[in-house]
């Protein structure tokens, strides 16, 4: 896809990379949504977690080298938010997209199926 899309700018680094951004900042409001949901009583564990997840300088980089592996994060966490919501079949179409794109995706599963 880069190279299809370079091919029409020269600017295609920059535009896969403001998906990147929006991945993160979305993979970062799911999880924050669901340490709330999960932390209901606590609500200092999830902002603990939250803030965790802001500070954390690796997590940053690894979006702005576009690895396949923050797209594979963005689908698993998405399957997680959409769990919680109990929307099930929403959630295993984002897994189902999360396992396409790497296989890594399996060690979810005993989490997912401890919730059922």
């Amino acid at each position: 896809m880069n190279y299809h899309l370079h091919l029409q700018t020269q600017d295609a680094e920059y535009y896969l990379k403001l998906v990147h951004i929006v991945m993160h900042a979305t993979v970062q409001l799911c999880m924050a949504s669901i340490a709330y949901r999960y932390f209901f009583r606590h609500t200092a564990s999830a902002q603990m977690v939250c803030f965790m997840m802001l500070s954390n300088d690796q997590l940053r980089r690894m979006y702005q080298f576009l690895y396949n592996d923050c797209l594979m994060t963005f689908y698993l966490v998405l399957c997680l938010y959409f769990f919680s919501k109990k929307m099930i079949w929403v959630s295993a179409a984002a897994f189902s997209f999360s396992l396409g794109i790497k296989t890594g995706a399996l060690a979810v599963v005993p989490a997912l199926l401890g919730c059922v």
